[in-house]
Parts: structure tokens; C-alpha cells; sequence
């Protein structure tokens, strides 16, 4: 039997409301309304109205909640999505 792969469905396009870039480094709860990019650090826990993208260089130790998540980068803590979670290729995520 032939064994065949299926692409991770798309997260839904949408605008980015905010962006931690690669070179910005968060200690402490982070939270907002609409959607964030995350590329650099967050040492605490991130809460967001709507959705998160953890590009492949993000790292984030606390907890996240959010709409949808997609994870690219590494997550250590506990996920808590209302919808989609989708985890890419060489993402790392570890629940407490």
C-alpha cells in the first residue's frame, strides 16, 4: 500500500497587526488585540485576540493563547487555540 503525503492546511491570510522582530527580546506576559508575527524572543506568556505566527527563528517559553497558531519556530508551554494550530517542519513545541 502506497503511503502518500498530505500538505498542512493554510492558516487563513490576514493581515498582521503587530511584529516582534528577530532582534527584539521580551521578558514578561505579552498581549493585544488582532494578530502578531513573533520572530524574536518572548520569555513569558503571549495572549492575543487573534492570530499568532511563530516565524522559524521565534522562541517562546510561556504559555500562548491566540484564535489560530502557527508554529515555524520553538514553543516551550502550553497552547491554547480557539481553531486551527498548525505546526511546520522543524518547529519544536514542548507543553509543560
Amino acid at each position: 500500500m502506497a503511503c502518500t503525503s498530505v500538505p498542512p492546511p493554510a492558516m487563513p491570510k490576514q493581515e498582521v497587526s503587530s511584529v516582534l522582530g528577530p532582534a527584539t527580546r521580551v521578558i514578561g506576559r505579552v498581549s493585544g488585540q488582532g494578530d502578531l508575527r513573533v520572530d524574536g524572543q518572548i520569555e513569558g506568556g503571549l495572549v492575543v485576540t487573534g492570530s499568532v505566527a511563530l516565524g522559524s527563528a521565534a522562541r517562546i517559553d510561556g504559555d500562548v493563547e491566540a484564535e489560530s497558531l502557527e508554529i515555524a519556530g520553538l514553543l516551550h508551554g502550553d497552547v491554547h487555540a480557539r481553531s486551527l494550530i498548525a505546526i511546520r517542519e522543524g518547529a519544536t513545541v514542548r507543553g509543560k
